[in-house]
C-alpha cells in the first residue's frame, strides 16, 4: 500500500495491490474474524499483520468492507462485491493476473 501525491489535484492517491485486497474481500462475503482474515492471507503471503490491519482500516474508510462490532465479523459491502466482479472482467479482458491489478483510492 502506497501513498502517492496527484500532482495535478494535489490530492493524496492511496495505492492499494489487488494481490491483498481481492482476498480480504472474498473472506468478507460471508464473513470473517480479523484472526481468519490475518491467518489466512498469511498463509498466501508473507505480510505483517499492521499491513492487513491497514487494508481494512482503507477498506472500511472507502466502504468495501464493513465491520459488525457484536459479533467482530468484517462483511464484504455491495461496492466490494462489485470490485470483485471488475477484478475478475480485468483479469479476463486484458489478460492480467491479481498481482499486476492495483486499485487508486483517492
Amino acid at each position: 500500500m502506497k501513498l502517492i501525491k496527484d500532482e495535478e489535484r494535489t490530492q493524496n492517491i492511496l495505492v492499494m495491490q489487488a494481490v491483498i485486497f481481492q482476498p480480504i474481500l472474498l473472506m468478507c462475503l460471508k464473513g470473517a474474524s480479523i484472526q481468519k482474515i490475518c491467518l489466512n492471507i498469511q498463509r498466501l503471503l508473507p505480510i505483517s499483520d499492521e499491513l492487513i490491519k491497514k487494508y481494512l482500516f482503507y477498506l472500511i474508510e472507502y466502504e468495501l468492507i464493513s465491520y459488525n462490532g457484536s459479533s467482530h465479523f468484517y462483511f464484504s459491502s455491495h461496492d466490494g462485491i462489485n470490485l470483485l466482479f471488475k477484478i475478475e472482467r480485468k483479469k479476463l479482458t486484458e489478460k492480467l493476473t491479481t498481482s499486476e491489478i492495483l486499485l487508486y483510492l483517492e
